[in-house]
């Protein structure tokens, strides 16, 4: 069970419809079917659309763009940090799979979410996330516990430091790059692909950097989207949109974000990945 589970299900009650809806066989085996149909039911209620469903169009896709803002234009140019690998894709594509994957070569360094890009500096992005979002956070963290061999709480300490400094994320990505020696730096932050502007500060801000665009099925990466609630964080700016709804809308637009920005890059460093697999013959 993921620790994040006890932040978004902290009643008994919320926590019985998490346990059901990522472990039904043990729920069922403990506690028979009877219970099990009853937490399945709740967990039907949990996630029905809050709203009436809606096709995606063409309208829609506009209606959803202008909710994003766009990012502020950087300060000044200053030199671009040594080449970096930016893994592309929407929530819930299996890149969470493939950055665990690379991070067991010697020859790169894959991190959780750095959620880095869309900011100019550490203060800002600290601003940016509320308490509710503040795991978001929590991957630069896991990355100094690494490269500097820290535990969790000196590791926060050093961030938290960063912070009040307000570091650039710029001079934060050197700062890890330099740390980890000849290791390449895979960042994975799906949420990159939301932000058109975040995907060209890759290349303004990285030396030729690679580009893997992870493409999953849409039908298996919105039934996944559902299923994780990915729906009470992911996507933090107000919208009238279902569940269901947004997951589609976050898929279509993030691929033809990727799409329009990888048309812009030489064919030599944008390799594509595919994740095929049960799930995906939904």
């Amino acid at each position: 069970v993921h620790v994040r589970s006890i932040f978004f299900a902290p009643t008994i009650g919320d926590l019985a419809v998490s346990l059901h809806e990522y472990f039904p066989e043990v729920i069922a085996a403990r506690f028979g079917d009877e219970r099990q149909s009853s937490l399945k039911q709740k967990l039907a209620a949990e996630l029905a659309p809050e709203t009436e469903e809606q096709p995606v169009t063409t309208a829609t896709i506009a209606e959803f763009r202008a909710l994003v803002p766009p990012l502020a234009p950087r300060a000044a140019p200053a030199p671009k940090n040594r080449r970096a690998v930016f893994l592309l894709s929407p929530p819930r594509s299996g890149s969470t799979l493939l950055r665990v994957m690379l991070a067991g070569h010697p020859g790169l360094f894959a991190p959780p979410e750095l959620e880095l890009l869309a900011f100019d500096t550490l203060g800002e992005r600290r601003q940016s996330f509320s308490a509710d979002y503040a795991t978001v956070l929590e991957g630069t963290i896991r990355a100094l516990m690494e490269i500097r061999d820290l535990d969790a709480d000196a590791a926060t300490a050093l961030m938290e430091q960063y912070e009040r400094q307000d570091l650039s994320t710029r001079d934060f990505y050197r700062l890890m790059q330099d740390a980890i020696g000849g290791r390449l730096l895979v960042d994975k932050t799906p949420t990159y692909a939301i932000y058109p502007d975040a995907l060209r500060r890759a290349e303004e801000e990285f030396d030729e950097p690679r580009y893997i665009h992870l493409v999953r099925h849409p039908y298996a990466t919105i039934y996944s989207f559902v299923e994780a609630r990915l729906h009470e964080y992911f996507f933090r700016h107000p919208h009238p949109y279902s569940i269901r709804t947004l997951a589609e809308l976050i898929w279509t637009v993030s691929h033809a974000n990727i799409g329009a920005f990888l048309r812009e890059i030489p064919a030599d460093r944008q390799p594509h990945a595919r994740r095929a697999g049960a799930a995906d013959r939904l």
